[in-house]
């Protein structure tokens, strides 16, 4: 008798290890926000251990392997699938205002050593477009322009003179600008 209790005793035992190790899993598969997954985990688990240390399921324990095998490769899969698609899950979607903000501003390809600030600067009825120095280059302006949308133009630029400019445009009034200063494609 008294092996007998030894043996329930390290079945309970080894039961429950293996009941904390799922839990732990499970746990890990949620924290890292798999939700559903970790729902389907924590059945199958459940399911195995109630199979495995249940005296009344010997059957049971012929079929679980091939019922956990459809449901983990099979049938999760597919409910899965049929969540994605009623959910949008890009990135501009998960982000707060702020942020989807930053990462839109980001979004650029300038080649090194190209890219200078800018400032428009009223010149009568006109404006005057000045790209500041960069570490080789000197600051460049362009001649007085009418900039309008409808008829882009190209423009020599020209080292800066040495007068002192007019103060330059607010960014309202540039941003009122920004169709006719991108390059057309």
């Amino acid at each position: 008798m008294n092996t007998l209790m030894k043996q329930a005793w390290w079945r309970a035992a080894l039961g429950a290890l293996s009941a904390l190790v799922l839990l732990w899993g499970v746990m890990q598969v949620y924290a890292s926000g798999q939700t559903l997954l970790a729902v389907v985990l924590l059945a199958c688990s459940a399911l195995a251990l109630w199979t495995y240390t249940s005296p009344r399921t010997g059957a049971l324990r012929y079929v679980l392997p091939g019922i956990a095998t459809a449901l983990l490769f099979v049938i999760f899969p597919m409910v899965y699938t049929l969540s994605l698609g009623f959910t949008n899950y890009s990135m501009r979607n998960l982000l707060d205002f702020e942020r989807a903000r930053e990462v839109l501003l980001e979004e650029r390809l300038v080649l090194q050593g190209t890219e200078r600030s800018f400032s428009l600067h009223p010149v009568g009825a006109q404006v005057q477009i000045r790209l500041a120095a960069t570490g080789t280059e000197p600051a460049l302006e362009s001649p007085p322009l009418t900039l309008s949308a409808a008829s882009p133009q190209r423009v020599a630029m020209r080292p800066t003179a040495s007068s002192a400019p007019t103060p330059a445009l607010p960014l309202s009034e540039v941003v009122g600008h920004l169709d006719a200063l991108r390059p057309s494609r």
